[in-house]
C-alpha cells in the first residue's frame, strides 16, 4: 500500500494513483496511463527557469531598444525635416541624413547672410547718398538766401551757387570764402568775413550787382516755380517732377528750385 506522501507526489507527476494501485495489486500484467513529458529534477527545473528568464530579458531588451530607436528617429526626422528616412532605420543612417541636412543648412544660411549683407551695404549706400543730397540742398538753400538781392541776371541762381561753392572752404571748423587765392577779410580789422559778407564782396568785385536797383528777371529754374504753399521736401520733389520732367533731383535746377521754395517758406521741412 502506497503512503499518502507518495500518492501526492505521483499525482503531481500526473499519475492516476487509483489505477496504479490496482495494477500493483493485480496478478496479471496491467497497463496504466503514464503521463507524457520528460521528468526533470528540481535542479534541472531551476536551471530551465533561469534560462527562460534570461532569454526573456534579452528579447525584452531587444524589443525595447528597437522601440526606443523608433521613437528617437521619429523625433529627429521631424526636427530636421528628413526625407526618405523611415523611423525604423538604423541610427547610423539617420545620423548620416542629419549630417547632410545640417551641412546643407549651413550652406544655405551662409548664402542668406551674404544676401543680407549685400542688401545692408546697398541700403547704407543709399542712405549715405540721401544724406549727401540733403546736405547739398540745405547748403545751396542757405547760399541762395545769401546771394545779393540786386544781383544781375548774368547767370542763373544755380550757376551763381555753383561758382560760390568752389570758393567756400573749411578752416579750423569754420566756413570761409577764398577768392583769388586769399581768404576774404575785413579791410580794416582783417577779421575773416562771414560767408554772406564775403559773397557780397565777390559779387561787387566781379560786377554782378546793380547798385541801388533790383535785378532783372531770368534767374533760371527758380523763377516762377509756383511753389507757394509747399512745406515739405516730398511735396517739392513731386512739384519739380511735374514742372521739369527732363530733370532729376540731383540736378542743379532742383537745388535752386528747393532754395526758392524754402526762401518763401521759412518753416520748410527738409526731412519730410
Amino acid at each position: 500500500m502506497l503512503s499518502k506522501e507518495v500518492k501526492d507526489k505521483l499525482k503531481k507527476l500526473g499519475f492516476n494513483v487509483d489505477e496504479l494501485e490496482t495494477a500493483i495489486k493485480a496478478e496479471a500484467e496491467t497497463d496504466i496511463t503514464v503521463p507524457e513529458g520528460e521528468l526533470l529534477t528540481a535542479e534541472q527545473l531551476t536551471a530551465r527557469d533561469k534560462n527562460n528568464v534570461n532569454e526573456g530579458k534579452k528579447a525584452g531588451i531587444a524589443e525595447g531598444k528597437q522601440a526606443g530607436i523608433e521613437i528617437a528617429n521619429k523625433t529627429l526626422i521631424d526636427k530636421f525635416s528628413l526625407k526618405d528616412i523611415a523611423k525604423t532605420e538604423s541610427p547610423e543612417k539617420v545620423a548620416e541624413a542629419i549630417h547632410g541636412a545640417v551641412t546643407s543648412g549651413d550652406s544655405g544660411l551662409k548664402e542668406q547672410i551674404k544676401a543680407l549683407q549685400a542688401d545692408k551695404q546697398t541700403l547704407e549706400g543709399r542712405i549715405t547718398t540721401l544724406e549727401t543730397e540733403k546736405k547739398t540742398i540745405e547748403r545751396n538753400t542757405n547760399l541762395m538766401q545769401q546771394l545779393p538781392k540786386n544781383r544781375l541776371d548774368k547767370f542763373t541762381d544755380s550757376e551763381y551757387i555753383t561758382i560760390i561753392n568752389t570758393m567756400i572752404e573749411e578752416v579750423d571748423g569754420k566756413q570761409v570764402v577764398k577768392y583769388k587765392g586769399e581768404v576774404l577779410r575785413d579791410d580794416k580789422t582783417k577779421d575773416i568775413l562771414s560767408v554772406d559778407k564775403a559773397i557780397e564782396k565777390v559779387f561787387v568785385d566781379r560786377g554782378w550787382v546793380i547798385d541801388g536797383q533790383p535785378a532783372g528777371g531770368g534767374r533760371g529754374a527758380g523763377d516762377g516755380h509756383g511753389g507757394k504753399g509747399i512745406k515739405t521736401m516730398s511735396a517739392a520733389k513731386e512739384k519739380f517732377s511735374k514742372d521739369y520732367p527732363d530733370k532729376n533731383e540731383l540736378s542743379p535746377e532742383f537745388a535752386t528750385f528747393v532754395a526758392e521754395i524754402a526762401k518763401d517758406s521759412p518753416d520748410f521741412d527738409f526731412g519730410k
